[in-house]
């Protein structure tokens, strides 16, 4: 199952050649980097065998030329930000190839993710940039259950009357979204929302989209839920979202009190086949899953919710609900 490049196959090896090309700062790009492009030719675009000392060079002039819509631009930016961030440790030089080729490709208009490289160039501490926390911090607002957003978007203090809700989804049969949420809670020693002073409201949409999605609790499967988001609904909330887990997961900055930050991620053997895996079911997803009403889908069995939104069962599914692949 692969795709083409938004629907043009002339431009798929245009892409896998600005991606090959930015990454090269006289070493061919990484190792990491380079095994993640052979994994996006293969996952995404059906492209089993490339040989990427084989892809032809090319400027950023010339990339600019091939490309020249707004979106698919801004889609090339994405790729070149997420490959540039897992070169470890980020150099001046690799920074400045990416910022040549997005300068071609219309200008990174303020993306945090060229921020926070800068930052991290500048100053070489694992930190997230003021850019990439103020955009992180306006993705969660924006991005958390909408019933429950005006309420428990913060709590100081626990709000037994939300716990209780979401308890009561233990008497739903084996399979629904709402039980298999709270055992999803239960196996990883998670308090239930409204327990414990935090975001409750993100945190209800964020893991039940785990579920759907069928993403577990890992840092790669962390990073993979954020890749599906984005390829769900594409946009400026959803790429700030996923470029904070990259920092978190990635790069090691600075992490809130949910998360413990950890380095080098994607080097992890199979993780890259996990994200891009997560990418293309997005690409495939009939709705932007964080925006449904979870709670009123909570009855529901969770493999008629993904039929319903043209979700495909991951190819390793986590363990929670492995039967429900």
């Amino acid at each position: 199952m692969s795709i083409t490049f938004d629907g043009n196959e002339n431009l798929t090896l245009p892409l896998l050649r600005v991606i090959r090309s930015a990454i090269d700062t006289g070493d061919g790009g990484t190792t990491q980097q380079r095994g993640m492009l052979s994994d996006l030719a293969r996952i995404i675009f059906g492209l089993d065998s490339l040989d990427v000392d084989g892809l032809e060079p090319i400027t950023p002039r010339e990339a600019g030329e091939v490309f020249t819509s707004v979106p698919l631009r801004r889609r090339v930016r994405m790729f070149l930000v997420l490959f540039m961030l897992c070169r470890h440790p980020l150099s001046d030089e690799q920074l400045q190839s990416v910022e040549d080729f997005v300068d071609a490709l219309g200008g990174d208009e303020g993306d945090p993710g060229l921020a926070q490289a800068r930052a991290m160039v500048e100053t070489q501490i694992l930190e997230i940039s003021d850019d990439l926390l103020r955009a992180w911090g306006e993705a969660v607002d924006v991005t958390a259950e909408r019933s429950l957003r005006d309420e428990y978007l913060a709590i100081e203090v626990a709000a037994p009357e939300l716990v209780a809700r979401v308890a009561a989804f233990r008497d739903l049969p084996r399979g629904t979204l709402g039980r298999e949420y709270v055992e999803f809670y239960k196996a990883n020693g998670f308090a239930l929302p409204g327990e414990e002073p935090g975001v409750p409201a993100f945190f209800v949409a964020h893991d039940m989209c785990h579920l759907i999605a069928g993403c577990g609790p890992t840092a790669q499967e962390e990073i993979a839920l954020g890749a599906f988001l984005l390829g769900a609904k594409e946009d400026d909330d959803h790429w700030a979202y996923l470029l904070g887990v990259l920092a978190i997961m990635e790069y090691g900055s600075f992490a809130p009190p949910s998360f413990e930050a950890k380095i080098g991620t994607l080097a992890r053997p199979g993780a890259t086949d996990l994200v891009f895996d997560a990418l293309l079911r997005g690409l495939q997803c009939y709705v932007d899953l964080l925006a449904v009403d979870h709670l009123a889908m909570a009855h529901l069995p969770i493999a008629d919710i993904r039929q319903r939104f043209n979700i495909s069962a991951p190819k390793t599914p986590f363990p929670a609900i492995i039967a429900l692949a």
